[in-house]
């Protein structure tokens, strides 16, 4: 059975960029998409989607708490929460993803066209790609790779894939200037002008 699509446009937005839809979106049962060109959409409290969350081209989400979807997370612009941002597959920003707590993928990646920042960790599955720099109070810790010009954490690990730790330490790659931290699981090589782990190699996975 296919999930109901929620689309917030112009509308459901004032000019302050505050969503005044009727729609209940700390839980939708389905998919949240947002219209292109409304800036920063922001969310009281948190936003929730059973599916995927999409915000077109020039188009952002950001919510006082948390940010969780049943599938994938694309947007446009950035992507920023007071809490958790979560998502089962990707969760992909043309500019920043950024978080009060934790930043989690469960079976994709987490890609930003700028930087990726978490109060405490980061995890991915697959990748963590940044267009500048990745940085965690706590961990990063992906199950393929890591690609930034640059990445920090408070002095603690950059770890290896966890429970699905399937590949050697020499397969798993951090391509970036570490700027703190230490690697637990993985194979430092310098960082590359362009991560071939791009926005368009992951976009999909939003799903």
């Amino acid at each position: 059975m296919a999930l109901k699509t929620l689309k917030i446009t112009a509308a459901d937005v004032d000019a302050d960029g505050n969503y005044t839809g009727a729609a209940d979106v700390t839980d939708w049962p389905g998919h949240i998409v947002i219209a292109e060109g409304l800036g920063t959409v922001l969310f009281a409290t948190s936003l929730r989607a059973k599916g995927r969350i999409v915000a077109g081209a020039d188009s952002g989400i950001e919510s006082a708490l948390d940010i969780e979807a049943g599938e994938g997370i694309g947007v446009g612009l950035g992507v920023k929460a007071g809490r958790n941002i979560k998502a089962k597959w990707s969760v992909v920003a043309g500019l920043d993803v950024k978080s009060g707590r934790d930043i989690v993928s469960d079976f994709g990646s987490v890609v930003a066209g700028r930087a990726i920042a978490a109060m405490w960790s980061v995890t991915a599955a697959l990748h963590i790609v940044a267009g500048r720099g990745v940085m965690a109070g706590l961990s990063v810790k992906a199950g393929l790779s890591v690609c930034a010009q640059w990445v920090l954490s408070n002095n603690l690990t950059f770890d290896g894939p966890g429970e699905w730790r399937t590949l050697s330490a020499e397969e798993i790659k951090i391509r970036a200037e570490l700027r703190g931290g230490t690697i637990a699981y993985g194979t430092h090589i310098a960082p590359p002008a362009a991560c071939k782990e791009s926005h368009d190699t992951v976009k999909m996975q939003t799903r």
